[in-house]
């Protein structure tokens, strides 16, 4: 199986979930391809069995509604066909500082289902960083990154 992981990183915490899960996709026999939002081509999809997409948990504006995914990230998914996602697995996963990460991971399911992907498998919604700020903040924990592994793994097996 051949999977597509499409992920953005402000601060490198989504990054390190995303080399997480595809390590586990790697030891479960599968392929494995990242692609930071930036180096999206959409057009690539087809050649690839599963897409999964990962993203930090964005506040647009303090105070401004809940939180969601982050713009890069919806944006290339938009980019895709409606229909080109048909029959793929699809899956999510989020990193959060705060605790509304399911509303994220929500909003990637339904940005995917909207381009066809029917499969759509919930990943991990992990802990790190500081809440409303650019700064780093702790890095995710050694259980959150397990968790992120077994994801990339229950993917291909």
């Amino acid at each position: 199986m051949k999977i597509l992981i499409l992920y953005y990183s402000h601060t490198g915490h989504t990054k390190n979930a995303a080399d997480a899960v595809a390590a586990g996709i790697q030891e479960a026999g599968g392929a494995v391809t990242m692609v930071n939002t930036k180096d999206f081509d959409p057009a690539v999809i087809a050649d690839y069995d599963g897409f999964v997409v990962g993203s930090p948990c964005w506040q647009k504006h303090f105070g401004d509604g809940p939180p969601q995914v982050d713009e890069p990230t919806l944006a290339s998914i938009g980019k895709l066909a409606d229909s080109s996602l048909a029959g793929k697995l699809v899956g999510g996963f989020v990193v959060t500082a705060e605790t509304k990460g399911h509303r994220t991971l929500a909003a990637i399911e339904e940005a995917v289902v909207a381009k066809g992907g029917t499969k759509f498998k919930k990943g991990p919604i992990g802990k790190a960083g500081s809440p409303m700020s650019d700064w780093k903040g702790p890095n995710l924990m050694d259980e959150a990154l397990k968790q992120y592994h077994d994801f990339g793994k229950s993917l291909v097996s």
